[in-house]
């Protein structure tokens, strides 16, 4: 099951940075970027950079969680937690 739902933790932090940022960007963007883009205009630009520093701050602390599940043998976040 491991090698099914994590790929046998071959991926990598960047994808999985990735991965947690397309969720992310996605959800609110088909929900709320667009009505607040409609009401409010160019401030809703705002968004953009503020995703970027959410991924930037998820690449930095991913490597250590990482080596932290790989020692815990946990292989979500609730067995991490």
């Amino acid at each position: 099951m491991v090698s099914h739902f994590v790929a046998g933790k071959s991926l990598g932090s960047f994808v999985t940075v990735m991965t947690i940022f397309a969720s992310l960007f996605s959800g609110y963007t088909m929900v709320g970027v667009p009505n607040e883009a409609f009401t409010d205009g160019y401030k809703a630009l705002r968004w953009i950079p503020s995703k970027l520093f959410m991924a930037f701050g998820y690449m930095c602390t991913s490597p250590r969680l990482r080596r932290i599940s790989l020692i815990r043998h946990s292989h979500s976040p609730l067995d991490f937690i």
